[in-house]
């Protein structure tokens, strides 16, 4: 900002300003930029634990290439890792999402979702039937009009069990 600039603006301010207060009201706040705390509010944000007293919000951000997309985390049905690439499957679309299926697991906990196989993340309110194949083979049949089925690893059904109350 000029000196001009300054006079102009000292003579357009209300009476009773003083010259230091006019220089404060004509000048950008410049006010020291902080971080947000470091390594503590890191840990906190990318842990998938809210600090307390904070609610859970209804939505969750996706990384969509170079946007950010925020969906409902009731509207997706299910996430699978296939050969590195993370894709979240909603109820028309399928996006691909630059976030790890363990991140995404951790964020999704408290919207009632499970981790049914290492590749794939389900949402347990869409989940419809549970399927038996075989003795130790069973896969989710999901409400979606499609009618899609994930599978259950052998090592999950005990934690399914525990959390669906599955006889």
């Amino acid at each position: 900002m000029t000196s001009r600039d300054l006079n102009e603006a000292q003579s357009e301010l209300p009476s009773g300003m003083t010259d230091q207060s006019s220089h404060a009201f004509v000048q950008p706040a410049r006010a020291p930029m902080r971080s947000l705390g470091g390594r503590r509010h890191r840990k906190v944000l990318h842990s998938g634990r809210l600090p307390d007293g904070m609610a859970v919000p209804d939505r969750i951000c996706l990384h969509d290439g170079e946007d950010v997309v925020l969906v409902p985390a009731r509207s997706i049905l299910v996430a699978r890792s296939d050969q590195g690439v993370t894709t979240v499957e909603l109820d028309g679309q399928a996006l691909p999402v630059r976030c790890s299926l363990d991140r995404l697991e951790a964020a999704l906990r408290p919207f009632g979702f499970f981790r049914s196989h290492k590749a794939f993340l389900v949402n347990l309110r869409r989940v419809r039937r549970i399927v038996p194949w075989s003795r130790h083979v069973h896969h989710l049949l999901l409400d979606d009009p499609k009618e899609t089925m994930v599978p259950l690893a052998k090592s999950r059904r005990r934690d399914l069990r525990a959390a669906l109350l599955w006889p």
